[in-house]
């Protein structure tokens, strides 16, 4: 087990308003946060969370945002979010926890695997609210070779879903064929 150490977040890639809004908010709670660049691209996560200042001026040439975070539970983690929200700020950063397994990873590798994992997860939500969208059509109401169609998308989107292991690839291709088989779902005139 890696060596517990003090609450703390670790931004990088945040504007100045929303880091400063993190920083009021977690300081009320006794949670230290620390601001990275890419000068911080090559230190291990378990190091990173050892900076006591913020490292800044080399800029951020990952695009996405990011919240790393130590010692800090799912309920505060959720806490903390609603009250930045409750501010008026979007805060849509990709949320990564400290583990033992990511603890050694330079933070360019644990940016980068993180994102590879937000983009699948991004595909797989679409997919899941693409299958959502379907619960209320009435396949009996509809051509039946369109009907089979979108029967057989629904139900390879759904097993694709329940077997839960996502690549970007075919989860993205699940959703083209369930949104392909909705285009072409037409109702039989009675």
């Amino acid at each position: 087990m890696y060596n517990i150490g003090m609450k703390k977040i670790l931004l990088y890639n945040i504007d100045l308003e929303t880091t400063n809004t993190i920083k009021d908010i977690a300081n009320k709670r006794e949670i230290a946060v620390v601001l990275l660049d890419d000068n911080c691209l090559h230190v291990p996560l378990k190091d990173l969370f050892l900076i006591e200042e913020d490292a800044v001026g080399a800029g951020c040439s990952f695009e996405n945002e990011y919240m790393m975070m130590q010692e800090i539970s799912h309920e505060e983690l959720v806490a903390i979010v609603k009250e930045i929200h409750a501010r008026g700020i979007e805060f849509e950063a990709i949320k990564i926890m400290r583990t033992e397994t990511n603890a050694n990873w330079p933070l360019s590798a644990l940016l980068e695997e993180t994102s590879k994992e937000h983009e699948v997860m991004q595909k797989v939500f679409i997919l899941q609210q693409t299958l959502q969208s379907c619960n209320d059509i009435k396949l009996d109401e509809l051509e039946e070779e369109n009907a089979n169609q979108l029967k057989q998308a629904m139900v390879d989107a759904y097993l694709y879903l329940q077997a839960g292991q996502f690549e970007k690839d075919t989860a993205e291709e699940k959703s083209k064929n369930l949104m392909e088989a909705l285009r072409h779902a037409t109702r039989v005139v009675h």
